[in-house]
């Protein structure tokens, strides 16, 4: 690991009840400030109790992520937590004169926005193709994160 000697750590909030994003946020720096932590995660257990649209956002050094503890799908938890090695990595290396190896690697990976090719038309057959099509896009576009998300575990473990 690339942290020269140094220790490194994140922390995580487990929230099972709504907050806003500001309560969030400060929960989230004082359990950073408590532990000694670089960066922080609170995770929500449902996305109606998050304070944000998205299942996985980021704020500087803090994150909020939803692991939905009714569903099976922890792909935003992943992505969190390899955010989360990534942004604690890159503090330390900072720290470092010269050191950005981490830092400039991760941080030229960027995304892309899902867009359709078309305009949408008025016949339902062809709504009903379109909303087809999306799917297909969508399936991949999961594939793709998942190849990244392994990449990205590869690259911060």
């Amino acid at each position: 690991m690339d942290t020269f000697g140094k220790c490194g750590r994140y922390v995580l909030e487990i929230k099972d009840t709504r907050l806003s994003t500001a309560k969030t946020l400060e929960e989230v720096d004082r359990a950073i400030s408590n532990r000694g932590a670089l960066a922080g995660i609170a995770v929500f257990s449902k996305q109606a109790n998050a304070p944000t649209a998205a299942p996985f956002h980021y704020l500087g050094n803090r994150a909020i992520v939803v692991l939905d503890k009714t569903e099976t799908d922890d792909k935003a938890l992943k992505l969190a937590l390899l955010w989360a090695r990534w942004v604690v990595r890159r503090q330390l290396n900072e720290q470092v004169e010269g050191s950005t190896s981490t830092g400039s690697r991760l941080s030229s990976t960027r995304a892309e926005p899902l867009s359709s090719g078309s305009a949408p038309s008025v016949g339902a057959s062809q709504r009903k193709k379109q909303i087809e099509d999306a799917a297909i896009n969508v399936n991949g576009l999961f594939d793709e994160i998942e190849g990244v998300l392994d990449a990205l575990t590869k690259e911060v473990a």
